[in-house]
């Protein structure tokens, strides 16, 4: 004789025996606690993943409730939110800028950090697009209040396969053209990036910065370059 197992059925939180209304304001208070953020440029905010919370793994239902709330609120509260762009691409990262709710009322400062990841596929047009749209950004701001925000700049590259002695002219010749044959807004967006990418490239061949802002430092052969 065949015996059959029941699969018992599936439980359900006690959470969801709460009124809606007591439901949100728990998934508000969960969402709303500060913390650091990394998006990717030309993602949407709105899809923030929700594994870091627990609750959400409990049930399909506390997922989805909870998700609602999680993504706007926790993009309102977190401190400093990190976006990641790659060689400089302009137009990704101020679609993200600009899909970033308002920060809270009780987050009054919150932090934008753009990191910028530097590869040989990197072309001089590409660097002036992209301080041409962030400075045209500055001056008439998107939708949302992210846009104005201040915002910080730092940036890497991979020591080993960048060619950092090759870019140093491309950044050094640039800074040239900046200082004398562009608007005020531009002006201040490029300076933003020139110095990310002085102080990262000081960091791997020891070049002060100030020598590198003067457009000369010593080259691989031991002489001084001048740009």
């Amino acid at each position: 004789m065949s015996t059959t197992t029941r699969t018992p059925p599936p439980t359900t939180s006690p959470l969801l025996n709460l009124p809606p209304e007591l439901r949100n304001a728990i998934y508000d208070h969960l969402a709303s606690s500060p913390q650091p953020i990394d998006l990717q440029s030309g993602g949407d905010p709105s899809r923030l993943s929700t594994h870091c919370a627990p609750l959400a793994g409990v049930c399909h239902q506390l997922r989805q409730e909870f998700s609602a709330a999680y993504h706007a609120t926790t993009l309102a509260h977190a401190h400093t939110i990190t976006i990641h762009n790659t060689d400089l691409a302009a137009k990704p990262f101020l679609r993200t800028l600009s899909r970033l709710p308002a920060p809270a009322d009780t987050n009054p400062h919150r932090a934008i950090s753009l990191h910028l990841h530097l590869t040989n596929a990197l072309r001089p047009t590409d660097i002036t697009a992209f301080v041409a749209h962030l400075a045209a950004a500055a001056i008439t701001p998107p939708s949302s209040s992210s846009a104005g925000a201040q915002i910080s700049y730092g940036l890497s590259f991979d020591p080993k396969a960048f060619d950092l002695y090759s870019f140093r002219i491309v950044f050094a010749r640039l800074a040239k053209r900046y200082r004398f044959h562009r608007c005020d807004a531009e002006q201040r967006v490029w300076e933003q990036v020139y110095w990310a990418f002085a102080e990262a490239a000081e960091r791997v061949d020891g070049v002060r910065v100030r020598q590198y802002a003067l457009g000369q430092w010593r080259g691989s052969g031991g002489g001084i370059c001048f740009v």
